[in-house]
């Protein structure tokens, strides 16, 4: 029985050394999923949490959710200092 570590990407680009469609190293990835097991004869696979793609991709949607409000918050501030000031 084999207890390497094994990976599975899905989607993405990947750099590294293929032989026979498999790589034997990996230099990058990145914009897809990794999916991994500790033993490939148990047949089980767990998603690898963190992926960087789906961090970055939050912290975007973060970031965009911040500026809107502070976009709107000096939007109606500035509306109503010129209902004051008439």
């Amino acid at each position: 029985m084999k207890t390497d570590s094994y990976k599975i990407y899905t989607g993405g680009t990947i750099d590294g050394d293929e032989t026979n469609g498999l790589y034997t190293k990996i230099n990058s990835y990145y914009g897809g999923e990794v999916i991994t097991t500790s033993n490939i004869e148990s047949g089980k696979f767990e998603r690898q949490n963190g992926n960087i793609s789906n961090i970055l991709l939050k912290a975007l949607l973060i970031e965009i959710g911040t500026l809107l409000v502070f976009v709107s918050a000096i939007f109606i501030s500035s509306k109503m200092k010129k209902r004051v000031t008439k």
